[in-house]
C-alpha cells in the first residue's frame, strides 16, 4: 500500500513539475 502511495506521489510531483515548466 505504501509503495502505491509513494508511486502516486511521484507521479503527482512529476505533473506539478511539468505544470511549472509550462508556466515559465
Amino acid at each position: 500500500m505504501a509503495r502505491c502511495a509513494g508511486y502516486q506521489g511521484f507521479i503527482t510531483g512529476g505533473f506539478e513539475l511539468l505544470r511549472v515548466a509550462q508556466i515559465h
